[in-house]
């Protein structure tokens, strides 16, 4: 059962866009009752997700946030453009071109999903968000 939904879309080159649906999901966050720092690692995460999105796939993007049960999935979709690795690495040099930004994203989710989308045209990613919410704070939201 879903208890609490939230959503964005909006074009990858679209910077203005873009820096308001990030503001937005750490609204919407502190909202169901999030604490700071988590607040803080889920943005994060959006952001890292989305810039994958603008140098590998940019076009159209649809971002949601989707809590059920205990959990609560961040996902990312993009409709295409070339394909981006699904690949994490171990590690990466902060002076790195590629693979930081998923080597950060990961180390603040619990875990992240890569999917190709079902047209083999774009990718999917869930970020599973490790915040831990009471029930009855998202069902305030």
């Amino acid at each position: 059962m879903d208890l609490h939904t939230a959503e964005w879309s909006f074009h990858s080159a679209n910077a203005r866009e873009a820096i308001s649906a990030r503001k937005s999901f750490r609204h919407h966050l502190r909202s169901i009752g999030a604490g700071e720092e988590q607040c803080m690692a889920g943005e994060l995460i959006f952001g890292e997700l989305l810039a994958n999105v603008v140098r590998h796939a940019p076009g159209p993007v649809w971002i949601w946030l989707e809590c059920v049960g205990a959990d609560c999935m961040l996902h990312v979709v993009d409709c295409g453009g070339r394909p981006w690795s699904y690949h994490v690495p171990v590690s990466a040099s902060a002076l790195a071109d590629h693979g930081r930004g998923l080597l950060i994203a990961q180390a603040y989710a619990k875990r992240i999903t890569f999917n190709r989308n079902a047209d083999s045209h774009g990718t999917h990613v869930t970020a599973y968000l490790d915040l831990q919410l009471h029930q009855s704070q998202r069902l305030r939201a």
